[in-house]
């Protein structure tokens, strides 16, 4: 079968796209005939390995290379060594993996190229750029500091995220984003006003709810309001990013052929071009340092998917030892547009910003310049 015959010609990115069943798992791909296969491996075995993974990464086994190395030549066993980029379309479990950190050579694949993902039934080829300022609304829950006793569904304390202001100083300090920081917001006000935003920046608690994932927010009256997921799908948005800086924001329930519904995919289908997203309970401090880096490198215009792959690449190289572990740093992954966001024509504010700095320094300069010169006259 040629790609021509599955329709997927005109796709120039490599990517992989699986499909499981019971019989087992099919892949369709354009980087290596033939384009359409069925797996060798029974699909219980497949399954079974990415339990093991999932384990060791929540435990932090030092051991996971090799079955890493297992799992990367069980789900893709052709050669994936001269790619630039790869975008993976999971289904089912296999949504649950990294693909960065499959492991190829005695290499993490992040190491070799960015890799991006798409959702199964939310597939857009064609994305058009928006040419208007990137304004972005950054909400940061105050949990503790108005109400010290908010408990998630489970009875859990939320506790407060020590790591998520240094993710705040880098909005404020942006050039290229117009932030508006946020602790108070209700789910029916961010409903109004999501629309007018390019940039949604979450950094608080979420939770894999199995039927309706959730995010936690705090309203003007300090008390907890919880957005489901399905409330979210109804928040129509023009959303270039939405990056959410919070645990399990890309599990809930797998639908064989339709992936996961989680809130990742909820926003997609309400109209977001990409999401960054968690696949575990995120560490607090690591995932602060990846976020910062990426919107750093964002303001470079690199594309999403390399700022992310260069960010983790930046926590790799400056992280000890211990810290080093696939736990701490691959849970984040982004689905969607790939594209660089265009701080050209949408930076004009931080340009403005800049010289109204400068301008306003200068001024105050002068002043105290005359003042200066005024007091040595008179003496």
């Amino acid at each position: 079968i040629e790609p021509e015959e599955l329709g997927s010609e005109h796709i120039t990115t490599p990517f992989i796209d699986y499909v499981t069943t019971k019989k087992g798992v099919y892949v369709h791909t354009n980087v290596a005939a033939p384009y359409l296969r069925k797996l060798e491996t029974p699909v219980t075995e497949i399954e079974e390995l990415v339990e093991k993974v999932g384990l060791q990464i929540a435990t932090k086994n030092h051991q996971i290379d090799e079955s890493l190395e297992q799992l990367c030549k069980k789900l893709i066993p052709f050669s994936i060594e001269d790619l630039e980029s790869l975008t993976v379309v999971p289904d089912d479990f296999i949504f649950s993996v990294p693909f960065e950190i499959l492991r190829s050579n005695n290499q993490y694949l992040i190491e070799k190229y960015p890799i991006s993902y798409k959702s199964a039934n939310i597939i857009k080829l064609d994305y058009q750029t928006k040419n208007r300022k990137l304004k972005a609304l950054c909400l940061f829950p105050n949990y503790i500091e108005r109400k010290p006793n908010i408990v998630s569904n489970d009875g859990s304390t939320l506790e407060p995220l020590k790591y998520v202001e240094n993710e705040k100083q880098v909005m404020l300090e942006s050039s290229y984003l117009e932030a508006d920081i946020l602790e108070d917001l209700s789910a029916s006000e961010l409903k109004l006003i999501l629309s007018d935003y390019s940039v949604f920046h979450f950094g608080g608690h979420a939770k894999a709810d199995v039927s309706r994932p959730y995010l936690s927010i705090i309203n003007e009256y300090s008390e907890q309001e919880l957005i489901y997921s399905d409330q979210i799908e109804q928040m129509e948005n023009n959303l270039d990013l939405v990056c959410l800086s919070a645990c399990q924001t890309g599990l809930g329930k797998r639908t064989q052929g339709e992936g996961v519904r989680s809130l990742a995919k909820a926003f997609l289908a309400s109209g977001a071009e990409s999401v960054v997203y968690s696949l575990w309970n995120i560490n607090d401090k690591s995932t602060s340092q990846i976020i910062s880096q990426f919107y750093r490198l964002l303001g470079e215009r690199e594309t999403k998917d390399q700022a992310l792959r260069n960010a983790k690449l930046h926590y790799l190289a400056n992280a000890s030892p211990g810290d080093r572990h696939p736990n701490y740093w691959s849970g984040l992954c982004l689905m969607g547009d790939m594209s660089a966001l265009d701080t050209d024509a949408l930076g004009i504010y931080g340009r403005t910003k800049k010289l109204f700095i400068v301008i306003f320094g200068l001024i105050v300069l002068s002043i105290l310049l005359l003042w200066g010169m005024s007091q040595r006259q008179e003496s």
